[in-house]
């Protein structure tokens, strides 16, 4: 089984599961000596007893993959 920094709870079309979160970097502003990039995430989708939802990975659109990236950016620090 994976390690997870966290779970945190999710619908996909409707469909409830969960999100394991493998890696996160924080955003960092931009400097004068360097340029800052947008928060970083790795994830994987789970069923709600937090197995690999490979069944459900199948469903994820490039959509999808924007507003899971969306969702974690509000409701994940």
């Amino acid at each position: 089984m994976t390690n997870y920094i966290d779970i945190v709870d999710y619908k996909l079309h409707g469909i409830p599961c969960q999100i394991g979160i493998t890696m996160y970097e924080p955003e960092e502003e931009s400097t004068w000596e360097h340029s800052g990039y947008s928060a970083q995430f790795n994830w994987e989708l789970l069923d709600r007893k937090g197995y690999k939802a490979k069944w459900l990975e199948k469903k994820v659109t490039q959509a999808d993959n924007a507003e899971i990236y969306g969702y974690l950016l509000e409701n994940y620090k």
